[in-house]
């Protein structure tokens, strides 16, 4: 290679080296992410903040459709830390109106619309699907064991009655326990909501000789 070769192959890598080097654009941040509380720490915190207001778990328990017992473990676990809610739990107490809850009770006309459901074979599970609120919660309702009773429970049962009360239910299991147990069907009843009724046809139930 010639000298003047070699010059000017020199003279152009001190060209290329000296042009401008292009600019990256600037790095953006990504944008932030908005912070939205899950739904179990929002439904746990409700919980807490109307556990501080002074509100019993049976005032709770009647707002949200809950059974006092499951309101009573939440407050507890509540206390030690919280942990993990059942979805079924949360969506009751955020779906919950604190105002309509109530501490009077009359089972009769909730317990006894449930065992007539049973006894033309409604399942509560399948009256769990009619009402949206939890076959656990119906089921103690249904055997007396859930006194106090709010409002959106109260019309939960009342509504799925009224749809199914004359249509036989899917459950041959359902029809034989409850007449096992001696629940009355719908058209033993000719008032269902009087206190003072005894269905014909069927021997009152414990929970209607306990209430009688």
């Amino acid at each position: 290679m010639s000298g003047c070769t070699k010059r000017a192959k020199h003279l152009d890598q001190l060209h290329v080296r000296a042009l401008p080097r292009a600019t990256p654009p600037p790095r953006q941040a990504p944008p932030r992410r908005t912070h939205h509380p899950r739904p179990l720490d929002a439904a746990w915190q409700r919980l807490d903040d109307w556990l501080t207001a002074g509100y019993s778990p049976a005032w709770i328990a009647s707002a949200a459709g809950l059974t006092v017992e499951a309101v009573q473990h939440l407050a507890t676990r509540s206390r030690q830390g919280r942990g993990v809610m059942a979805r079924h739990n949360a969506r009751a107490l955020l779906s919950a109106d604190i105002a309509t809850a109530t501490t009077a009770w009359t089972p009769n006309r909730r317990h006894r619309r449930l065992q007539a459901l049973a006894a033309i074979g409604w399942p509560m599970t399948r009256v769990a699907d009619e009402t949206g609120l939890h076959f656990v919660t119906l089921a103690c309702v249904q055997r007396g064991a859930q006194n106090r009773v709010g409002a959106q429970l109260h019309r939960g049962i009342v509504a799925a009655y009224d749809r199914l009360h004359m249509t036989p239910g899917p459950s041959v299991r359902a029809r034989n326990d409850a007449h096992r147990k001696g629940w009355a069907p719908p058209l033993a009843w000719d008032d269902i909501d009087d206190p003072n009724e005894i269905p014909t046809g069927v021997e009152p139930t414990p929970t209607e000789r306990e209430t009688a």
